[in-house]
C-alpha cells in the first residue's frame, strides 16, 4: 500500500530509470518482484501499469516479509555494462538493435577475451567508444528476463556470433 501522496513508477529499480508515471496514497499495488532487499519493488498498479517503486518504509507498506518476495526481472537501461581495462583507443562502434527483443552486445578479441559489453534495449542503440585499433569478434544475444549477476538472459535467449571484422580508428 502506498503511504505517500505520490510515488514515481519507474522503468527499473533505481532513480536513473525513466519515470513511467506515478501512484497515489492508498493505492494497493501487486508486488511481483524485488531488488536489493526490497529497496525497490516490481509492481502492477490498480490501472494495470507495470514498473518499479521505492520499497522504503516511508513510501510503502508491505503485506508480506521481503524474504517472501522473489527477485524481480530487471531490464537494464541501454548502455555499457562492462569494459576491459585494455579497452582504450580512438575507435567507436554504434550498434542499433532492430531485433524483436533486448540484446547484449559483446566485442571480443580474436581469442574471445571480452573488451566491451553493452546492453541495448529493443529499438535503441548503444555506443561503444575508446576502442583500440585491431580485429575483433562481435557477439549478439537477444532474449528476455535479464539476470544481472550472471550477465545473461534466462528466458528465450539466442546468441549469434557475427563474422570477423577489422577495426581501424574512425572506420568499421
Amino acid at each position: 500500500i502506498v503511504v505517500v501522496n505520490s510515488l514515481n513508477l519507474r522503468d527499473g529499480p533505481g532513480t536513473n530509470y525513466k519515470i513511467l508515471g506515478s501512484v497515489c496514497a492508498d493505492d494497493v499495488l501487486t508486488v511481483t518482484g524485488q531488488a536489493n532487499n526490497c529497496a525497490w519493488l516490481q509492481v502492477v498498479t490498480p490501472a494495470a501499469a507495470q514498473g518499479w517503486v521505492s520499497g522504503a518504509a516511508q513510501f510503502v507498506t508491505l503485506a508480506a516479509p521481503c524474504t517472501e518476495i522473489p527477485p524481480g526481472h530487471i531490464r537494464p537501461a541501454t548502455g555499457i555494462i562492462k569494459r576491459s581495462k585494455a579497452a582504450y583507443g580512438a575507435g567507436e562502434l554504434v550498434v542499433a538493435n532492430g531485433a524483436d527483443a533486448d540484446g547484449l552486445i559483446v566485442l571480443t578479441t580474436l581469442d574471445d577475451q571480452p573488451l566491451i559489453a553493452g546492453y541495448v534495449r529493443q529499438d535503441e542503440s548503444v555506443r561503444m567508444t575508446d576502442i583500440p585499433d585491431g580485429e575483433y569478434r562481435l557477439f549478439f544475444s537477444k532474449g528476455e528476463q535479464w539476470d544481472d549477476a550472471a550477465r545473461q538472459f534466462t528466458g528465450n535467449g539466442v546468441t549469434y556470433k557475427r563474422p570477423l571484422f577489422s577495426f581501424e580508428t574512425g572506420t568499421l
